[in-house]
């Protein structure tokens, strides 16, 4: 990233929507959960220099990703469920709703 190797990590878990077709389980729907992550340059010593209004765009959970991911060209969604907040709520809900059997599994948020 900007001329210096690093290593982003991200830590997460997956929700995941299982349904029962022709006698066999199998995943219709897997929504990652993103909990936390970092970026570490490869060389010791060296600094990243980050820039804290890029950086702020992404909320907790994916941000250095999200940072890395659009530095490199992508377009990062924004939005996705993390620990806490109104994504990872409507995703339980859903998930709630899908065991009831109230709903199809949907789009991933």
């Amino acid at each position: 990233m900007d001329g210096i190797v690093a290593d982003v990590v991200c830590t997460g878990r997956f929700y995941d929507f299982f349904e029962k077709r022709s006698s066999r389980w199998a995943i219709v729907r897997r929504q990652p959960i993103y909990e936390k992550d970092r970026l570490d340059p490869i060389e010791p010593g060296t600094k990243l220099a980050l820039d804290p209004t890029l950086l702020a765009r992404f909320p907790e959970g994916y941000r250095h990703l999200g940072y890395l991911q659009t530095k490199a060209g992508f377009n990062v969604r924004l939005g996705l469920p993390g620990l806490r907040g109104p994504e990872v709520e409507k995703l339980y809900a859903e998930g709630a709703a899908w065991l009831a059997g109230s709903s199809k599994p949907g789009e991933p948020l």
